[in-house]
């Protein structure tokens, strides 16, 4: 097991997972998922130390995810991008 902290990035663009990956490794251990219900699923299997979560996306937007979040009752650090 990693001592690295881990962050789950959700957002439906995939060359944001890219551009993230490529700055953040390896000093963190990064999760990617590109819908909200795809996170929110990562978010109960991995509990993440930091979620980077994208505000505008299909099917779940961000803001539906931050409220979600919240109700699990987990304080998770969230920064939304958009």
């Amino acid at each position: 097991m990693s001592d690295c902290p881990s962050i789950l990035i959700i957002d439906d663009d995939p060359r944001m997972h890219e551009l993230l990956f490529r700055q953040l490794e390896p000093e963190f251990v990064l999760r990617a998922a590109s819908s909200g219900p795809e996170g929110l699923e990562k978010v109960h299997a991995i509990k993440p130390d930091l979620i980077l979560l994208d505000l505008v996306m299909p099917q779940m937007s961000g803001m539906e995810v931050l409220k979600r979040l919240k109700e699990t009752g987990r304080e998770i650090p969230v920064i939304v991008l958009t």
